[in-house]
């Protein structure tokens, strides 16, 4: 199976240098295939942009086997991340993703290339993924079905599974809606709603739903193996404010054969991402009893006259 890491990057040339340090062992194995995928820019004059490409020529001259991609425009997040998985499963069988606000364990690629050649013909586990809350910890490796962006990587024949249209909302009744985004408390609903109108253009939630929709998994690690060094504002989905808090979630254990063993599942505590206002949401949304009411009680949340105030006052993250 032949593997490759890709990694997406835009504009913050500080992180994207960490990030490069942590991976520097692994490239002087010359085991893996890696590429960069560096989004291009609109602005005629961007110096953090320039930056990012003066990094990378510099990276390129040094580790003349790296296949750097730059973008003639800009794609965005989302497009730049599909359309770099898709251009690297042309020659690869399997991918691990990383994007520049990444800073990596040493034992990082370890879990991944055993993950990935482990569970490569286990059609119920989708990805393998390298992040964990800070204060997580297992007594051993475990699935969920949850998926995290931050450090991750999945198979070419899994990867065509996934749908990344933001209609899939309509297939969803609103029993199903509630249990997937945990009765509002988390912002998955959010991004779905404001993937489904055009006012965001995310794509890991739509992973995260085909996990759900689709009875998959993820394999997790004992502990993080990634930390993120990007909710700062910085990035494009990225905001100030989001904590991420501990909530029970399914923990699927694996038996000595590796097979996924229902009968001794238990509870964890895993985590959701919370905005500082998650009380007000669920007060908001509690008031739906219906797909109906909650399209209507999302328009008014997510207008763009209560997105300003909510800017203007910090009062939600959105």
């Amino acid at each position: 199976m032949k593997l490759a890491v890709a990694i997406f990057c835009f504009n913050r040339v500080q992180k994207l240098e960490t990030l490069l340090c942590s991976v520097s062992s692994e490239l002087r194995k010359s085991e893996l295939d890696f590429w960069i995928f560096h989004d291009g820019t609109n602005a005629d004059n961007n110096t953090r942009h320039l930056q990012v490409q003066n990094l990378l020529n510099k990276y390129k001259f040094e580790n003349p086997e790296v296949n750097i991609i730059t973008r003639g425009s800009n794609y965005g997040l989302r497009k730049n991340i599909l359309c770099g998985v898709n251009e690297v499963f042309n020659s690869c069988d399997a991918v691990i993703v990383l994007e520049d606000d990444l800073e990596l364990h040493e034992n990082f690629f370890d879990f991944m290339k055993w993950g990935l050649q482990r569970y490569a013909l286990d059609d119920q586990v989708f990805s393998v993924n390298g992040w964990l809350p800070y204060n997580l910890r297992s007594d051993e490796v475990f699935m969920q079905k949850t998926f995290n962006c931050w450090g991750w990587a999945t198979w070419k024949h899994k990867w065509t599974y996934t749908n990344y249209t933001d209609s899939l909302i309509d297939k969803l009744p609103f029993e199903q809606i509630k249990f997937f985004c945990d009765n509002f408390e988390s912002n998955s609903w959010s991004q779905i709603y404001l993937n489904y109108i055009g006012k965001k253009h995310t794509w890991a939630i739509n992973t995260h739903l085909h996990l759900f929709l689709s009875d998959r998994y993820a394999l997790y690690p004992k502990f993080s193996l990634v930390a993120n060094h990007g909710e700062d504002g910085t990035g494009e989905n990225s905001f100030r404010g989001n904590n991420a808090k501990a909530s029970f979630y399914w923990h699927e254990r694996i038996d000595e054969n590796g097979f996924i063993d229902h009968h001794q599942s238990h509870r964890i505590l895993a985590y959701r991402m919370y905005t500082n206002a998650s009380r007000i949401k669920r007060l908001v949304f509690s008031l739906a009893f219906s797909k109906r009411t909650l399209m209507l009680l999302s328009s008014i949340v997510y207008s763009d006259f209560v997105i300003n105030i909510r800017k203007k006052f910090a009062l939600l993250s959105f």
